[in-house]
C-alpha cells in the first residue's frame, strides 16, 4: 500500500475513556512524554463518564496545547474511537487504553513502523507499583501471558487494542471500527487483512505498553469473560452464520463451553465424578493444544512454578468462565440485552 506518513499532517493519538478519573492523567503523562514528530496531537474521547474523567482531562488540556477532549453519550470503545478519529487529521493514528502507560518512544516507534506496514499491533505487560506487588494474581497472569505470547508461542497475529497504530487511509477504507460489542480490535484486523492491507504485530520495546491488572477475583473473572470471543454466537442468533475463518473460534470458544456445561450438568445429576474429571481434562487439553510447544519447554526445564500458576489460572478463572460464558450470553442476547462486557471499556 502507498506510504503516506511522511506526507501527512502528523500523528493523532486517540484514547477512549469511560470512568477513568483515577488513572487517565497518568496515561496522558506518559503519552505526552513521548518523542515524536512536531505535529503530534492527543485526543481523549470521554465515553459517557460519570466520575469526573472529563474534568481531569480538561486540566491537562489547559496545560498542554497538544491535548483536546471530546465527549459523547455512552456508546462503547469502537464508537468513541471513530468519533475521535473523525475529529483529527493525522495521516497516522495511534491508540492505547486509558489504563495503560506507554514507553517514551511509543509514538515515534509506532510511526516508524507504519512507514513499512499499514496496521501495527503492539504487546502489553502488566503494571505493578512494586516488583513484589500482585502476589498470586501477578504470578498467574504473568505465567499465562508468557505461555501464550512468549518464546515458542504460536506465531499468529494477536490484535492488541492497548497498543495499535494504523494509517488513516486504512480506517477510511474499512469504514472505521465496529461499534457493536467488544472485540473491535480483532474485527478491525480481520477486515484489514481481507482488504489487502499489511497487518502485523510488533515485538519491539517501543510497542510494548504497561496495563493495569485486575487486583481482585471479581476483576480477574470479569476481564477473562470480557476477553472471550462471543461475536460469532451473537451472529448465529441473528441468523447470520459466521465467516469461514471464524467457524473454528466459534467451536473452540462457545461450542466447547456449551458442551462442557451440558456434560458437567449431566455428570452432577448422575453422580458421575469420574466423568466430570474426564470432562475437565478434555477441556484443559483443548485449551492447551495451541500452546503445547511452550508448555513442553517449561516441563523440560522443570519450571514447576510456571506450570502451577498456569494451572491455577485455568482452574480459578478459565474454568468458571467456560461454564458461565455461553448460557449467560445466550440468555442476555435472547432477551435483547447486552452482556455486561459490552458496557466495559
Amino acid at each position: 500500500m502507498q506510504n503516506d506518513i511522511d506526507d501527512g499532517p502528523g500523528i493523532s493519538v486517540v484514547i477512549a475513556a469511560h470512568n477513568e478519573a483515577a488513572i487517565i492523567e497518568a496515561c496522558l503523562r506518559t503519552v505526552l512524554a513521548c518523542s515524536g514528530p512536531d505535529k503530534f496531537e492527543v485526543v481523549v474521547v470521554d465515553d459517557g463518564s460519570t466520575d469526573g474523567t472529563r474534568q481531569i482531562v480538561q486540566k491537562v488540556v489547559d496545560r498542554d496545547a497538544r491535548v483536546s477532549v471530546l465527549s459523547q453519550a455512552r456508546g462503547g470503545k469502537g464508537r468513541a474511537l471513530n468519533y475521535g478519529i473523525r475529529c483529527t487529521h493525522g495521516a497516522a493514528c495511534l491508540s492505547t487504553d486509558a489504563d495503560c502507560r506507554v514507553p517514551p518512544d511509543w509514538v515515534s516507534g509506532m510511526a516508524s513502523e507504519l512507514k513499512r506496514r499499514d496496521v501495527v499491533f503492539g504487546t502489553t505487560r502488566l503494571l505493578y507499583e512494586s516488583p513484589s506487588g500482585g502476589g498470586l494474581w501477578r504470578n498467574i497472569m504473568e505465567s499465562k501471558r508468557r505461555i501464550k505470547f512468549g518464546p515458542g508461542a504460536p506465531a499468529v497475529l494477536t490484535p492488541v487494542g492497548q497498543s495499535v497504530g494504523f494509517k488513516r487511509t486504512v480506517w477510511e477504507d474499512l469504514g472505521g471500527f465496529s461499534e457493536i460489542g467488544t472485540g473491535e480490535d480483532a474485527d478491525f484486523a480481520e477486515r484489514a487483512i481481507r482488504r489487502g492491507w499489511v497487518v502485523s504485530n510488533s515485538t519491539e520495546q517501543h510497542a510494548r505498553v504497561l496495563t493495569e491488572p485486575p487486583h481482585t477475583y471479581r476483576g480477574f473473572f470479569r476481564q477473562s469473560l470480557r476477553w472471550r470471543n462471543w461475536r460469532e454466537l451473537r451472529d448465529v442468533l441473528h441468523g447470520s452464520w459466521p465467516r469461514r475463518e471464524r467457524v473454528v473460534p466459534l467451536l473452540h470458544g462457545s461450542g466447547v463451553s456449551l458442551a462442557f456445561l451440558l456434560w458437567t450438568v449431566l455428570c452432577i445429576v448422575t453422580g458421575n465424578s469420574a466423568g466430570l474429571g474426564l470432562g475437565i481434562l478434555v477441556v484443559v487439553g483443548i485449551d492447551c493444544v495451541p500452546y503445547a510447544k511452550p508448555l513442553v519447554r517449561l516441563a523440560a526445564r522443570s519450571q514447576t512454578r510456571m506450570w502451577t500458576c498456569y494451572f491455577l489460572g485455568w482452574v480459578i478463572c478459565t474454568l468458571p468462565v467456560r461454564l458461565c460464558e455461553t448460557p449467560y450470553v445466550l440468555v442476555r442476547l435472547v432477551r435483547g440485552e447486552k452482556p455486561f462486557w459490552e458496557h466495559s471499556r
